[in-house]
């Protein structure tokens, strides 16, 4: 009798919700993987008469190493890669710099990396009281700006400025 009366609960009281008998199980996604370009395939086209740009290069250095057994040195060939970039383009990148420097609002020069807006106001009133700079290195002159801080600022805005300019170009 009481299981009659649980039965017709059940049955009329909708805020009550049943168990599930069995959930669909869907199949996972497959991931996502990354495609990149073999090594030899980037040696290829490096060496391709058509390629202007050649900015990694395979640099085989020799690394004298003593063995136990003799004292004669050992010469091993070590693989490592040497960052190659035409003269030109360092030339451009720097010009770009130079222009950023001695034009650019404070806005536009917190678009550099390394420069946040601090730096930027820095440098536009040093331009202020001093006039243009007459090149990248000048920037060393800013207080505030130290000179390894000068060098990772122009690694890592040279390339970035020179490849954007080259690849508007095209």
């Amino acid at each position: 009798m009481l299981a009659q009366k649980a039965e017709e609960k059940e049955n009329h009281c909708p805020t009550m919700l049943r168990p599930l008998s069995h959930r669909t199980v869907t199949g996972a996604k497959p991931l996502k993987k990354a495609v990149v370009m073999p090594l030899q395939l980037i040696q290829e086209q490096a060496a391709s008469p058509n390629a202007e740009i050649h900015i990694l290069k395979n640099k085989g250095r020799k690394r004298k190493l003593e063995s136990l057994d003799a004292l004669e040195p050992e010469e091993k060939a070590e693989d490592c890669w040497e960052l190659q970039i035409s003269p030109e383009l360092l030339a451009h990148g720097r010009q770009k710099i130079l222009d950023l420097l001695n034009e650019g609002s404070a806005r536009d020069l917190r678009s550099l990396q390394r420069i946040g807006p601090k730096k930027a106001q820095l440098i536009v009133g040093w331009r202020e009281l001093h006039g243009p700079f007459s090149q990248v290195e000048d920037l060393e002159r800013v207080e505030g700006i130290t000179g390894k801080q000068m060098e990772s600022f122009l690694k890592a805005n040279i390339l970035g400025l020179a490849a954007g300019q080259r690849c508007g170009a095209s």
